[in-house]
């Protein structure tokens, strides 16, 4: 009787060793019975964020998973049958895995640095970045990023990327690997660092897949809308970036019929770009030859049709740069969904 007892044990031991190098969801409400009482009994991870050290955010794997993929356990997480696995991209090397971090702490000096993220598999069609922070070097006076810049292979939607970005997000298309290239200036003394985090998306996980076109994607009855180069250091550097062409995106939620849209500066570009709002407000688009002298907040509310604000940034002439210590500064629109 106690060999038989034990054999169940370890049989439930091998089921649960063999189901936990799978990727899917954890399930089992009662595990320590179920497994006692049941070989069949299935626990199951699920491939989620979690809390790694330090603030960051990691994937719930297998330990022998996080191993194989060169992550590094941190937490536990799946009810305490996972590890909490931080997958920092290699620099100059290839890594594999969802939410992949590319990070370098703080440094000043030159550097030329690529990141290879090789999807996981051929169904894959966006990413997601996730920029806790990008700290490079300011843009030149006419939005152009020459002395410090990070670019991405897939898509087009953005150019050469710089200055201080916290705290946004970005989808891109992609078709095969997404290679990040940073490039920074020996010649400039400036304090670089940046934390992003990578997110491979299924071309049929709609649920969270950006519409085509779009940049940015937001959800939720409220929030902030945010472009690059959203921090400002001193207001004559803040300069929006040359070289966008997307759409930011809102998505309608259920039960709100109207979305009200507070801009903290008026927004307008030099009249060569073009900053396009959504189609039913009477502030369709405005330009200016001159940035505005006073900060007016600008608040519209939009009843029907697609939530998109176009990004047109191509001019790329000093005149960006509007007049000396008063620059083109970048929007920043606070939403509010309002119900039915």
């Amino acid at each position: 009787m106690l060999v038989w007892w034990w054999w169940r044990v370890a049989a439930a031991g091998t089921v649960l060793a063999g189901v936990l190098s799978q990727n899917v969801t954890l399930t089992s409400t009662s595990l320590v019975n179920q497994f006692l009482l049941s070989p069949l009994a299935v626990v199951r991870l699920e491939n989620s964020n979690c809390d790694a050290d330090l603030g960051r955010t990691g994937t719930c794997l297998t330990l022998f998973e996080c191993y194989a993929r060169g992550g590094v356990k941190t937490n536990l997480c799946g009810n305490g049958f996972g590890v909490c696995c931080l997958i920092v991209a290699k620099e100059n090397g290839v890594s594999y895995g969802n939410n992949t971090l590319i990070l370098k702490d703080k440094f000043d000096s030159g550097v030329d640095i690529t990141y290879t993220i090789r999807r996981l598999m051929p169904s894959i069609c966006q990413i997601r970045l996730d920029v806790r922070r990008l700290y490079l070097y300011r843009p030149e006076n006419n939005g152009k990023c020459e002395t410090d810049y990070m670019t991405i292979n897939q898509d087009d939607k953005i150019g050469k990327i710089c200055g201080l970005t916290e705290n946004i997000h970005f989808y891109l298309d992609v078709t095969s690997e997404v290679v990040f290239t940073f490039h920074t200036s020996a010649g400039v003394s400036f304090t670089r660092d940046w934390e992003i985090y990578v997110q491979q998306l299924m071309c049929d996980f709609m649920s969270t897949n950006a519409p085509q076109g779009c940049g940015q994607w937001y959800w939720g009855t409220s929030g902030t809308i945010d472009i690059w180069n959203n921090v400002d250091p001193t207001t004559a550097d803040w300069y929006y970036l040359n070289d966008q062409s997307y759409a930011i995106c809102v998505r309608w939620e259920a039960g709100y019929c109207s979305i009200s849209y507070t801009e903290s500066l008026q927004f307008r570009p030099f009249c060569s770009d073009l900053f396009e709002r959504p189609f039913t407000t009477t502030l369709l688009r405005t330009c200016d030859t001159s940035p505005p002298t006073s900060i007016t907040p600008l608040t519209y509310t939009v009843t029907e049709g697609l939530q998109e604000f176009f990004v047109g940034f191509k001019d790329g002439s000093n005149l960006h740069q509007g007049s000396p210590g008063l620059p083109f500064q970048n929007p920043s629109i606070m939403y509010v969904q309002n119900q039915c």
